[in-house]
């Protein structure tokens, strides 16, 4: 629509803003801490359990709800906060690899070269600890196969232990990306990051600015009417935060596991299994039986970026379904825009 109407749209991706990412991308890309060997993103926030009532919530009269929903299911909600929490509905949100996460997601696109959509994508997780009306999950790990690099994103929303309000941490970073290196290895986001070289010392740094041109460069770009004025292109960013929903749609087609078939499946892989160990000290903190709060695995889903499609995994045709929502006909988009 934006081509066909000579619209100029920026997406909200203020990362690519960042002047300290603006530097440091390149210059890993030139090669100075050699080939990269693998890229994580990472969503550790602090977040809560967000409640459960016995009765439906009715909402305030001075919400119109009808259009607060607008193309989701009209759905009984039984959270004691309307405001925010949709995130953590699966009918109205995605929760954080679709609330925070496209942000992180968008930068391993960006400094893996911004390939199109991925090969194969597979997510496991579940919501522990909590027993509150939301159904996303607040532990969770999300593999990409771009058929080269290794990418994988986390997401932890418990905090470190029940009784310490704080997100946990792996090698010092909270939200943002890992680089590895060759030669050495990039940590940061919003703001630029370091490198660190293979013994672990801080060898480089890179200040940003968190993006703070994002908004003058879209109204550069208005009155510029040039396209390469923006700052994040629209058919990019759509790229990035289709990573979300790709990995939430494997995550719902998933099968409930224990924790301990979960560990024998993430053994099959170093990096994975690394990544569910630390996942499951910060779980002991929280003395979570893992027999009885269940993982889902999800499916390792093919995909086919032209006709963005599923095409192979276990329950690829039910997850196709799952590709596109069945909108209220008052708020669905056309098809011819």
């Amino acid at each position: 629509a934006a081509k066909k109407y000579n619209r100029i749209v920026q997406a909200g991706f203020q990362n690519r803003s960042d002047v300290g990412l603006q530097e440091a991308f390149p210059w890993i890309h030139a090669g100075n801490i050699g080939e990269i060997k693998m890229v994580r993103g990472l969503c550790y926030r602090n977040r809560a359990s967000i409640g459960k009532i016995d009765t439906s919530l009715v909402p305030p009269k001075s919400v119109d709800y009808d259009k607060w929903l607008g193309p989701a299911e009209h759905q009984d909600l039984y959270r004691p906060e309307l405001h925010y929490d949709w995130h953590w509905d699966f009918n109205t949100g995605n929760g954080d690899l679709g609330n925070q996460g496209p942000h992180e997601l968008d930068l391993m696109r960006w400094i893996l070269g911004d390939p199109d959509h991925p090969v194969k994508i597979q997510s496991l997780g579940g919501r522990f600890g909590w027993d509150d009306a939301g159904d996303t999950p607040n532990m969770g790990v999300t593999t990409f196969d771009w058929g080269g690099i290794p990418a994988l994103f986390e997401v932890r929303n418990l905090w470190v232990k029940p009784e310490l309000n704080n997100a946990p941490n792996f090698k010092g970073s909270r939200v943002g990306v890992i680089v590895t290196c060759e030669g050495g290895e990039f940590r940061g986001g919003r703001g630029g990051g370091f490198v660190y070289d293979n013994d672990g010392k801080r060898a480089k740094a890179f200040k940003g600015d968190r993006g703070s041109n994002h908004f003058p460069a879209f109204v550069k770009a208005v009155n510029s009417r040039k396209e390469s004025d923006v700052a994040a292109h629209l058919e990019s960013a759509y790229k990035s935060s289709c990573l979300a929903h790709l990995g939430n749609i494997s995550y719902l087609k998933g099968k409930d596991a224990e924790g301990k078939s979960v560990g024998k499946f993430a053994s099959k892989d170093g990096v994975l299994e690394e990544t569910l160990g630390r996942y499951n000290e910060q779980m002991a903190e929280w003395s979570i039986d893992q027999s009885k709060e269940l993982w889902k695995l999800g499916p390792e889903l093919e995909f086919d970026a032209r006709s963005e499609k599923f095409t192979g995994g276990d329950s690829y045709k039910q997850a196709n379904k799952l590709l596109k929502k069945n909108y209220r006909p008052s708020y669905a988009v056309p098809s011819i825009v």
